[in-house]
């Protein structure tokens, strides 16, 4: 809960509010990949073999999440307006988190295979590199794009770590 801090003492007070209301709609789609990656987790530790159950698990996760970003890219105007009209500042924000999430299966999908491989390495390092860059990126992009530079923030950290992830993937003959 960092950033909310951040916001704060960066943009203030009234952007900071803006902010967490869009986080928390937009928090709401980064639950799908989150919710499969535990399924898949749970079915991983039985032993039985990971990549069909890994595919399948990706498919329910843009099955979900496709309709689920194009509901708040077309609708969360009325979302942000419901909370109160002053939300609506939001709207842009709202819908950069809702189009970051679409790199979060990645992450979440290869969290769970190194938590079912038992590599806490592997997935301390790339947790650590999504963390530092969501920092860091959204206070620098925050000082040049105000608050929207925290939602540019989260997409180039998550297709970055997007990109690392499948580049390890392919050299482990993952895909």
């Amino acid at each position: 809960m960092i950033m909310p801090i951040m916001v704060l003492n960066v943009l203030g007070a009234e952007q900071n509010a803006i902010y967490y209301i869009a986080y928390t709609i937009g928090a709401f789609v980064f639950i799908i990949p989150t919710s499969f990656g535990t399924s898949l987790f749970v079915e991983g530790s039985h032993g039985e073999p990971m990549r069909i159950k890994t595919k399948k698990s990706v498919f329910g996760i843009y099955a979900l999440l496709l309709p689920s970003v194009l509901v708040i890219i077309f609708l969360g105007e009325y979302l942000l307006a419901f909370l109160g009209k002053h939300y609506e500042a939001g709207l842009s924000l709202l819908r950069v988190f809702a189009v970051s999430s679409l790199f979060a299966p990645f992450f979440s999908i290869y969290s769970t295979i190194k938590r079912v491989q038992k590599d806490l390495k592997g997935l301390i390092a790339v947790v650590f590199l999504l963390s530092s860059l969501l920092i860091t990126l959204s206070y620098f992009l925050m000082l040049a794009y105000g608050i929207n530079g925290v939602g540019y923030a989260w997409l180039l950290s998550y297709a970055f770590c997007s990109v690392i992830i499948g580049l390890i993937a392919k050299k482990n003959r993952w895909i």
